[in-house]
């Protein structure tokens, strides 16, 4: 009786999942309240076409159990935006439909077929400033649409969230949280940058630029240039908004120091900033094998994993 009961018992932790262009990548967190993470699971499958895709998935979900645990998934970048804009002077429950019409002619798709979803952002030092919202604008058809590939698969969704909450997650596990903290992670065609502090998201930019522009040697000096400066305007517009001790610390998502090693030495060149890659074993005890160098989506699904009720 008991082997039959343990048939149906959750599995506890979370599992994160993520999908891109030709690879699934699955990380499972365990967590305590205030115990180090645990790294249970961190794997990647390749498939090449669609109809793998579903098989590869379904196989996840037999090999791990996926239909028993508190699984979280990613939307990709170009399916939803996330805005900051002045907070509607309306009552709570009228506040998604103001922002609705406030950001309708900011996001590229109708609002008829979007989801709306809305946190406050930290005050700025100015008292006089208007108090400001983010604005999560998602594509119906593209939550539908990852909704119905991992339930097909007999996975267990239990949230869809977006890479600046995963990378917010990560930036929870930091010693400089307290005096904040910059997080950049990049993929092969783009990327996010956010300062996180106490907990909070000050701030979150979109890069245009990835992994396979930074590694390109013919164009270094100028997408260095690029990404220096993108990050240069987001610490000015922390400092600016939220009068702050100046950030010192940018952690860099792997994958970034194997595309472009030099990237710390002219970050702290240009903008005396100290760039360091995040240390997984510093944060997380690993209790799975995975590669030497962590790749930039197992990163990412990492955090996805390390969701919990408390930073949901």
């Amino acid at each position: 009786m008991h082997d039959i009961l343990t048939l149906f018992k959750p599995n506890p932790g979370v599992t994160g999942i993520t999908i891109s262009d030709d690879c699934v990548t699955v990380a499972h967190i365990l967590r305590d309240q205030n115990a180090t993470p645990k790294l249970t699971t961190c794997i990647q499958r390749r498939y090449f076409s669609p109809y793998e895709l579903n098989n590869v998935l379904k196989l996840l979900s037999k090999e791990l159990r996926l239909q028993r645990s508190r699984c979280t998934t990613l939307l990709p970048n170009n399916n939803y935006t996330l805005l900051l804009t002045d907070t509607p002077n309306v009552p709570n429950n009228e506040l998604i439909a103001a922002l609705r019409w406030q950001v309708k002619d900011l996001i590229d798709r109708p609002v008829e077929a979007t989801t709306f979803e809305a946190f406050p952002a930290p005050k700025a030092a100015d008292i006089n400033a208007a108090d400001a919202t983010y604005v999560l604008a998602a594509d119906n058809d593209a939550i539908q649409q990852r909704a119905d590939l991992l339930t097909t698969a007999s996975i267990n969704l239990h949230s869809i969230d977006t890479h600046e909450m995963a990378l917010r997650n990560i930036g929870m596990l930091l010693p400089e949280l307290t005096e904040g903290v910059a997080i950049l992670w990049l993929n092969n065609n783009d990327g996010t940058l956010i300062i996180v502090r106490d907990n909070d998201i000050y701030l979150t930019r979109t890069i245009s630029l990835g992994l396979d522009r930074l590694s390109e040697q013919l164009e270094r000096d100028d997408n260095g240039n690029t990404l220096i400066l993108e990050i240069q305007r987001s610490l000015d517009y922390y400092e600016t908004r939220f009068q702050s001790t100046p950030i010192r610390h940018l952690i860099l998502a792997p994958g970034i120091l194997t595309a472009a090693p030099w990237l710390p030495a002219l970050i702290k060149q240009e903008i005396n900033l100290d760039a360091e890659e995040f240390d997984l074993e510093k944060y997380i005890d690993s209790q799975t094998a995975i590669a030497s160098t962590l790749p930039s989506d197992c990163f990412i699904t990492i955090g996805a994993a390390l969701r919990h009720e408390a930073a949901a």
